[in-house]
């Protein structure tokens, strides 16, 4: 170990405030030779101090590095309790700002500390170390003075640290990660100790960290920053890579095209070649342009008629340059109308509000990555027209800044429409009566309540039974199979919109004349239907229809000689509207018997076919409007006839029916006058027998006298009368 002091008549000038500037050092036998030799190295420490009355302000170490030592950066260490201590350089100069260095006690010295090496080859002076230290408010003094004797190093050696850069190449786009490949090469002949590489952040960029190879250490990632990293000692001929990487800005500087950076590398040993310790790199960096991308959702509502419905609109820079002066435009769909208290404040619609018009909001200028958000409402039309199923809407994004690729600026959302028809029919009668042959005129009414509109509305008909279609009282364009009861007739009325809109029709028919026996009402349904929708409506009118009856009976054959047959013609007629059944009554004259065989098949007589029995035949329907059936009665005549017999008398022939006895209409015939040409028995050989046929009345009963020589002519008409039922 050796011994440092002063140099003979070196003592420290006086000063008013700075007291003690002092330098101090010890000596590190590195390679363990025993002696101060090239390799080995010194602790330096300098203290200052300032006077008992006051703080030093803004003090200051100026310390100029011997040539023949090499300091070593990364070991530099300052200490100043109540000041900021800041390193100005470390390399053939020593340069520390203490800030305030303390005076008053108590009274923690400043000190700064550091590592040199010796790297002088030859024997010469011992190594000397001076400087000043300087403050605002005192003189600058000086240290004391330092020296280190040493013995010689060998033939002269000395490192050459060289160092290149490249980023491979690259052109580089906006916010893209440029990673820069630094190498150093030590192309001299001795070690170059306490190596360091030195970076700066480049304007237009942000370090990153990750891409960069680990040890940086920075002031900061902005443009600018300061970043070094220790490449420790590094022998002849040895070669160190590290990676540094930034990123281009996000937008791009506007008006810039690249990016320049420099490093450099340092050593504390003193090289013998410094023009290599720097390298700049250029990197290209392509022009920015903005990606505008619209994203469009439905954030409220289900598309009911009348309600509001919400769409919220997200669009993006994903670009990478700033879009100027972007904006939304967004088309009222279809059946809708914009509202604008429910949407972002700023939209601008025309023309109007209705459907179709183009509204716009402008959202500002939007640099990379940031989004710009807005709500744009419509409310649905109420009632919905008829085939919506769906709204559909698309909205577009737009810049004024050239580039913007247009695939990703527009967006579409459909949903699905809530509407629904509700379809009813009523029939009512407009006109007419149930008189048979008369006209009913009824009137459909289609009406649609729900929400929507309903098309390809179709009013269907069938012709009621007993009826007609009339196609002159009818709305014009039914369509019927046949104009004849229980033809399908249909009409297509089109589309009906929604909200209780209604459309009425005429249907017609005509009764019939006369109507079957047991109609009493005429009865019609109507539906109207669209798709799936289908709603019907029935309606009874009564019917007035009556049947008129009367009834005639002739006798069809035969005579009044015993034991021969009487055949009697029953001739009923309906001249009525409606058509009936009935029952024909007959009572089997006496001295007569019933003869099935020559009468209309039918007759029942109870208790049996002898005289005084009562007979039945029934029609199961004889129409109206002047329609007849004559039904024949057959008797035989006994044999022989008791004394005194001169006539058949014939009962009253009755005939019943579900009418009231008002529809009974009766007449009398006369019978003929007996031929003058009849022969006449002889007096002795047959009693003179007549036929008779006394004047009709409510008490008396036709009768029919024995002729005295030959049967009364074919078809001699019988009076008779009626009975109601």
């Amino acid at each position: 170990m050796l011994l440092f002091g002063l140099l003979p008549g070196a003592a420290l000038a006086q000063s008013t405030s700075i007291t003690t500037a002092q330098i101090d050092g010890v000596w590190i036998d590195v390679d363990q030779s025993g002696n101060p030799t090239c390799g080995d190295a010194i602790d330096f420490t300098v203290t200052v101090v300032a006077a008992p009355a006051a703080n030093a302000l803004q003090t200051e170490l100026v310390l100029p590095i011997d040539s023949r030592i090499a300091i070593d950066p990364t070991t530099v260490v300052v200490s100043a309790p109540i000041g900021t201590p800041q390193v100005v350089r470390a390399d053939s100069i020593l340069d520390v700002l203490f800030g305030r260095v303390c005076g008053p006690a108590p009274c923690t010295p400043a000190t700064v500390k550091f590592r040199a090496s010796i790297v002088f080859p030859a024997i010469g002076p011992d190594v000397f170390e001076q400087g000043t230290v300087s403050a605002s408010n005192a003189a600058t003094v000086s240290t004391n003075a330092f020296f280190q004797p040493f013995v010689s190093c060998g033939a002269l050696t000395r490192p050459d640290l060289a160092l290149t850069k490249s980023d491979g190449g690259l052109t580089a786009d906006p916010g893209q990660v440029i990673p820069y490949t630094l190498t150093v090469l030590n192309q001299g002949s001795a070690t170059a100790a306490a190596s360091v590489l030195t970076e700066t952040v480049p304007a237009g960029t942000t370090f990153h960290a990750a891409a960069s190879s680990p040890g940086w250490a920075c002031s900061g990632t902005a443009a600018g920053s300061t970043c070094s990293i220790s490449l420790g000692n590094v022998v002849p001929a040895a070669s160190i890579t590290k990676i540094f990487a930034a990123t281009a800005d996000l937008p791009f500087p506007v008006g810039t095209t690249q990016v320049s950076n420099t490093a450099a590398v340092s050593t504390g040993t003193q090289e013998s070649n410094l023009g290599n310790n720097t390298a700049t790199d250029t990197t290209p960096v392509r022009p920015g342009t903005p990606d505008l991308r619209l994203v469009k959702t439905v954030t409220g509502g289900a598309a009911t008629p009348g309600t509001i419905l919400l769409y919220g609109l997200t669009v993006t820079n994903i670009g990478n340059a700033t879009a100027r002066s972007t904006s939304i435009n967004d088309t009222v769909p279809a059946d809708t109308t914009f509202v604008a208290a429910s949407s972002t404040a700023g939209w601008s619609c025309t023309p109007g509000t209705g459907a179709g018009a183009i509204c716009s909001l402008a959202t500002g200028d939007l640099a990379p990555g940031q989004p710009a958000t807005a709500t744009f409402a419509v409310r649905l039309d109420d009632p919905l027209p008829a085939g919506v199923t769906a709204i559909a809407n698309t909205a577009c994004a737009s810049t004024s800044t050239a580039g913007d690729p247009a695939a990703n600026d527009c967006s579409s959302v459909t949903t699905p429409a809530q509407g629904t028809p509700a379809l009813s029919l009523k029939k009512t009668l407009a006109s007419g009566t149930g008189t048979p042959g008369s006209t009913l005129v009824f009137t459909l009414t289609a009406t649609n309540n729900g929400n929507q509109g309903t098309a390809g509305v179709v009013l269907s008909e069938t012709v009621p039974a007993n009826t007609t279609f009339s196609a002159a009282a009818s709305s014009p364009g039914w369509s019927c199979a046949a104009p004849t009861a229980g033809s399908l007739c249909s009409l297509a009325v089109g589309t009906l919109a929604g909200g209780g809109a209604s459309i009425a029709r005429s249907f017609a028919v005509v009764i019939d004349n006369p109507l079957p026996a047991g109609t009493t009402n005429v009865q019609n349904t109507a539906c109207a239907a669209s798709g799936n929708l289908r709603s019907c409506g029935t309606l009874t009118v009564p019917t007035n229809g009556a049947p008129a009856l009367s009834l005639t009976k002739t006798l069809s054959s035969g005579s009044g000689a015993p034991g021969s047959a009487l055949i009697y013609a029953l001739t009923v007629t309906n001249s009525g509207n409606q058509a009936t059944p009935l029952r024909l009554s007959e009572t089997v004259p006496t001295h007569t018997t019933f003869l099935p065989a020559s009468s209309s098949n039918g007759w029942t007589c109870t208790p049996d076919n002898q005289a005084s029995a009562s007979c039945s035949f029934s029609v199961p329907n004889l129409a109206g409007g002047g329609a007849s059936t004559t039904v024949l009665f057959a008797v035989r005549i006994d044999i022989p006839l008791p004394a005194g017999v001169t006539q058949i008398a014939i009962p009253p022939v009755s005939r019943r029916t579900p009418f009231p006895p008002a529809a009974i209409r009766s007449r009398r015939r006369r019978p003929a006058a007996p031929s003058s040409a009849s022969p006449r028995p002889s007096p002795p050989a047959r009693r003179r027998l007549g036929t008779r046929w006394p004047t009709p009345s409510p008490s008396r009963t036709p009768e029919t006298r024995m002729p005295p020589a030959s049967p009364c002519p074919t078809n001699c008409p019988l009076e008779q009368r009626l009975s109601p039922p």
